[in-house]
Order: C-alpha cells, then sequence, then structure tokens
C-alpha cells in the first residue's frame, strides 16, 4: 500500500435515476482506544450491489 493511498476512502451511491456515481475522499486515520485496535486493508473487491 503506498502512503498515498491511506486515509482513503471509496464511497459508491446508485442515484434514483440508476446512475452509479463513485468518489474517493480523504477519511482521518482513527486513533485506537486502549481496548481497541486498526485493522489495515491492503485490498478488498469493488461491489456497488
Amino acid at each position: 500500500m503506498t502512503q498515498e493511498a491511506i486515509g482513503r476512502q471509496l464511497r459508491s451511491t446508485v442515484k434514483k435515476e440508476g446512475i452509479l456515481e463513485l468518489s474517493l475522499a480523504r477519511v482521518p486515520t482513527p486513533e485506537p482506544k486502549p481496548d481497541e485496535v486498526v485493522v489495515r486493508i491492503d485490498a478488498t473487491p469493488i461491489n456497488p450491489s
């Protein structure tokens, strides 16, 4: 995973007209609480259904 990809989230929305809209947004990296962990995911399928 590149540093450029860290902190980004892909979002998909199907509009009322049936048009698929994809966007890539920057999101803050969460700070875990003492009883939590942060899991890094290197790959995941893109399936807007």
